[in-house]
Parts: C-alpha cells; sequence; structure tokens
C-alpha cells in the first residue's frame, strides 16, 4: 500500500531502451532515410514540449539545454562558436541495451539530436537556413555535431 501514499519517483521521459525499440521497428518497415527524417522532426518537435526562453548569450543558452538534456536523459552538450558554424559535442549518450546494436543507434540517435538542436536554436532567431550535421561519433559515450547555414547557390 506504501505505493499509493508515497511519492514516486518521476520517470525519466527517453529512456535507451526505447528508443532503441522504436528504431527497430522502424528499420523493419522503412528505408534508413525514412527512419532519419522521422527522428530528425522528432527531435525537432520535441523542442515545441521542452523550449528554450534563452537568447542572451551562447553560455547561458548552454546551461539550459543542459538542463533540458537532463530532463530528457538524453545526455549533456558543450557548444563552441566557431565563427561560420557552431561545433556541439555530445557526451553521456544513453547506450543501446543490446551492444551489437549500439553503432547503428548511435547514428539515428545522433539524428534525433539534429532535430532537437536545429529546433532549440531556431527558436533562439537562428535562420531556417541552418543544417545539422553529424561531424564524429568519437566513441559510444561521445558525438560531435556541426550546425551551419546551408550555402544556398542560384544558377
Amino acid at each position: 500500500m506504501s505505493y499509493f501514499t508515497e511519492p514516486q519517483k518521476t520517470p525519466q521521459l527517453l529512456s535507451a531502451s526505447v528508443l532503441e525499440v522504436f528504431i527497430r521497428m522502424m528499420l523493419s518497415n522503412a528505408s534508413p532515410s525514412e527512419v532519419e527524417d522521422f527522428l530528425y522532426e522528432a527531435g525537432f518537435n520535441l523542442t515545441s514540449l521542452f523550449p528554450v526562453k534563452t537568447k542572451d548569450s551562447m553560455a547561458q543558452l548552454q546551461l539550459e539545454i543542459n538542463g533540458l538534456l537532463s530532463e530528457l536523459n538524453l545526455g549533456s552538450a558543450s557548444v563552441v562558436d566557431s565563427k561560420d558554424r557552431l561545433l556541439i559535442t555530445h557526451r553521456q549518450i544513453p547506450k543501446a541495451a543490446d551492444p551489437k546494436f549500439q553503432d547503428v543507434y548511435i547514428h539515428y540517435f545522433s539524428t534525433l539530436l539534429c532535430g532537437l538542436y536545429n529546433g532549440w536554436f531556431r527558436q533562439t532567431g537562428a535562420p531556417a537556413s541552418l543544417m545539422c550535421r553529424i561531424s564524429a561519433i568519437r566513441t559510444p559515450d561521445e558525438i560531435v555535431l556541426t550546425l551551419r547555414n546551408r550555402v544556398v547557390t542560384r544558377k
């Protein structure tokens, strides 16, 4: 009976296990590019539920983003302004339950993160032409993403 009378621990919103199940199910029913599109859009749409409010400084924004990432159980990030791009080093990535699936999982997890970061930076006034790319998967626990303006050439 104590379950009903004592406060319960709030479950973490996103878990690696749930994400892993979703990725596996999507890969069995859709092409890899469709899975990427869906996860990117899911990450982008999460930003409407977990918006950033800071527009004053990169340091404040990084603190706010890390607070949201913690709430979502998605790790932590450092953001470096590198002239024409932002470099985001994302650490403490939740691990896939199946170690054999880790490489596939981290790729699609990175795609979800690209959607999140694009959404958050758009909320601060960044242009719609902002693109996120996976620059490096350094370890199963650390990835580097690059945000930069897409160069549009006209003929």
